[in-house]
């Protein structure tokens, strides 16, 4: 295993689906591709939690790997002072999945 470790230290605190988006992600050799992430970045900024509830954010969430998604919240920081649906608790909760 490449001495990868999959399992988050705080694994006991997270929801069921949190652990398992992160372990589907651990897994993955692949990663998304960037039309998908630029898709992802583009969809939280604009609507913020909201966006978590759609299917289609939630796939791109399940097909970004954890690389993708650090800098999905990279940007999306970048981001936070033109678009006030990213806030505090959005960059948590996708810390979360990590």
């Amino acid at each position: 295993m490449c001495g990868r470790t999959y399992i988050p230290l705080n694994w006991e605190d997270m929801s069921l689906d949190a652990l398992l988006s992160h372990l589907h992600r651990a897994w993955r050799h692949d990663s998304a591709t960037q039309s998908t992430i630029d898709a992802l970045v583009y969809e939280l900024s604009t609507h913020g939690l909201a966006a978590l509830k759609r299917q289609n954010c939630r796939r791109r969430l399940a097909d970004a790997s954890t690389r993708q998604m650090r800098d999905v919240i990279r940007r999306l920081i970048g981001l936070r002072p033109n678009f006030p649906a990213v806030t505090d608790e959005l960059l948590l909760k996708l810390g979360e999945q990590l």
